[in-house]
């Protein structure tokens, strides 16, 4: 907070030169700021501070220096919690059908079909090993100057029952908020996005998952040409990719507080 607080003072005395009477409405934002952090954490702060200036640009008069924007008062520690969510509030959500793939899982090994066969009736369960506790990321920037792309798409994920939100206050004691980002796609004005559960480096969800459990091997084209040779002359080789493959997965509830992130004032799980 301290370079935040020396950059402010920069920009108060640019800003006063021009707006000397908007100076007490300004000590007051950095007043607010400060108990934020104090209250929520510095990246809760920063975040609020960011979203709070970028509306100002948009609507300047009906957000004055000295007031608390509700669309940017993320929640804080101390917010109280949704106790009353139950595995039997949430349907598990994926167009795979159980007894159909059984069927043709059959004469593969039984350990690795019972896991997939019970992953997709309840939910998979992500192997995270590390502290459980509440944390706050925010989004990165890019879902700021696309925030009409990232709030259809999230709407397009809670009518589809891949989403659940939103909440007002934190629906898990030990809710866990992964920024969100959008990755621009080929074709133009179309978004892809993201859920950083790297971030922050060294305290992510996936700093809590071992290497042995999160390490993935894709086929290679050795592994095509020992199918051709195992096969022989007029085999058919296909590559299939699955769109959206990973929405297809559902988890299971003991993990959805490791699966949250916050949209304005809103908080969402997936």
């Amino acid at each position: 907070m301290a370079q935040w607080h020396e950059a402010f003072r920069i920009y108060g005395a640019i800003y006063f030169e021009k707006y000397p009477t908007e100076s007490p409405k300004l000590m007051k934002y950095a007043a607010i700021i400060a108990n934020l952090a104090e209250k929520a954490g510095i990246e809760a702060a920063f975040f609020y501070d960011q979203a709070y200036r970028q509306w100002r640009e948009v609507d300047p008069l009906h957000l004055p220096w000295d007031g608390v924007n509700g669309r940017g008062a993320l929640i804080q520690k101390n917010s109280p919690v949704n106790r009353n969510l139950k595995p039997g509030d949430f349907q598990i959500s994926t167009p795979i059908h159980i007894d159909q793939l059984g069927k043709y899982l059959k004469g593969y090994d039984t350990r690795k079909v019972e896991f997939l066969l019970e992953g997709f009736k309840t939910g998979f369960k992500i192997p995270f090993e590390g502290a459980e506790k509440y944390q706050f990321s925010r989004n990165l920037k890019s879902t700021l100057e696309n925030c009409l792309v990232l709030k259809k798409k999230i709407t397009e994920e809670i009518k589809a029952g891949r989403v659940a939100g939103p909440f007002k206050e934190p629906p898990f004691e030990n809710f866990r908020i992964s920024p969100l980002g959008l990755v621009p796609k080929s074709k133009p004005g179309e978004f892809r996005v993201i859920h950083d559960l790297s971030h922050p480096l060294g305290s992510s969800v996936n700093d809590g998952i071992s290497k042995e459990n999160s390490a993935v091997q894709y086929q290679s084209v050795d592994d095509a040409c020992q199918l051709m040779l195992k096969y022989g002359k007029n085999c058919v080789v296909s590559k299939i990719d699955v769109v959206q493959a990973y929405r297809f997965v559902p988890m299971h509830f003991s993990c959805y507080h490791l699966l949250g992130f916050a949209l304005e004032e809103g908080l969402y799980f997936d």
